[in-house]
């Protein structure tokens, strides 16, 4: 790929990221099915989890809270 391709790929993707979340509908309705997904998954407390491509982390509370951690706890 060339640079300027490259270049403008990230500021494509960096001006929708200021509101990314509401263009894909992040919205409290999609976070309950999510935590509703999550309790499918078999991720137990004090298991470690990695998020590939994690986006806005959206699912990063939801983790947290499925393997035992608060946001007190890791900064």
């Amino acid at each position: 790929m060339n640079s300027k391709n490259y270049d403008d790929k990230i500021k494509y993707f960096n001006e929708l990221s200021y509101n990314w979340d509401e263009i894909v509908g992040n919205d409290e309705n999609r976070i309950t099915k999510l935590r509703d997904v999550f309790t499918m998954i078999h991720i137990n407390n004090g298991d470690t989890v990695l998020d590939v491509g994690c986006g806005t982390g959206v699912l990063f509370a939801i983790i947290l809270q499925k393997i035992g951690i608060t946001y007190n706890n890791i900064f």
